[in-house]
């Protein structure tokens, strides 16, 4: 499986078909939360708080992109949108969604990066965003895909999307 970043005004060094000039991305990391209440014996009244939801934080090798991701974490403006596909090969080995996590309005919210000895670079970005859609395609054993399973959250309007 690969993962590609698909972030409005920076390219990157991606030249897969479909995906090209996007940001090959080796990790991603996201979470959502919300705090439970529990009471012993008195499990039907749980309460739960709105949901916090965590910053989208991706690693990947120094490349092209770099520097460009870098001003934007000091001088870039808000409402870029980004897209993070998550693909796998299928038949006649072309590339397919898998899922993918569509976030409007982001900020980079910082970019940091660590090396060793003869090592490329290799960078942590972090995107705070004000809506996050996720969609998945789900294949059978003949690696037939199904309609994409869609939902989205706007976390500035807290509501679903």
């Amino acid at each position: 499986m690969a993962i590609y970043l698909e972030f409005e005004g920076i390219e990157g060094d991606v030249t897969a078909v479909g995906y090209e000039q996007q940001v090959k991305i080796d990790s991603a990391s996201f979470s959502v939360t919300r705090a439970v209440s529990m009471e012993t014996g008195n499990m039907s009244n749980r309460e739960s708080s709105k949901p916090s939801f965590s910053e989208v934080s991706l690693a990947k090798a120094a490349d092209s992109s770099s520097a460009a991701f870098f001003k934007s974490s000091i001088l870039g403006a808000s409402g870029k949108n980004a897209k993070i596909h998550f693909v796998q090969t299928g038949d006649n080995d072309q590339l397919k969604e898998f899922i993918t996590y569509e976030l409007e309005n982001c900020i980079v919210s910082s970019f940091s990066f660590e090396a060793a000895g003869d090592d490329l670079p290799y960078e942590t970005i972090s995107l705070s965003y004000s809506k996050c859609t996720i969609s998945y395609t789900g294949h059978d054993l003949a690696n037939k895909g199904g309609g994409p399973s869609r939902f989205g959250y706007d976390v500035s309007a807290g509501t679903a999307a």
